[in-house]
């Protein structure tokens, strides 16, 4: 014999059919005026996938993806060529990667060119 999950385990799909078992049937497409019209559940939206969280990445992890040298990235951050670094205390600095990928990424689309 199977034994029954309690509601915190049952999905919303599982709540809502263990209510339209129990409740009376009614004859084919008729419907009790009495009942009220089907809703659908608001449950059943999946939630949203949490974004990764933000990373800094230090010179060294920089020069190793992108493969410049120190003088050339910062020769193109003064241009405005480079994400701009963020100063995270008074000796270090540091770029935000996802701005680093979206960059390799922007370079990469012109690599046919």
């Amino acid at each position: 014999m199977a034994r029954e999950l309690p509601d915190r385990f049952k999905t919303a799909t599982m709540r809502m059919a263990a209510r339209t078992s129990a409740a009376p049937s009614t004859a084919a497409g008729v419907v009790d005026a009495a009942s009220p019209p089907a809703r659908p559940e608001v449950n059943d939206v999946p939630p949203a996938v949490p974004s990764p969280p933000m990373r800094l990445l230090r010179f060294p992890a920089v020069r190793e993806r992108t493969g410049l040298s120190r003088s050339t990235i910062w020769r193109l951050e003064r241009r405005g060529e480079f994400p701009r670094h963020r100063r995270i205390s008074p000796n270090a600095v540091a770029w935000v990667e996802r701005e680093i990928d979206d960059w390799i990424g922007s370079r990469m689309g012109g690599a046919g060119m």
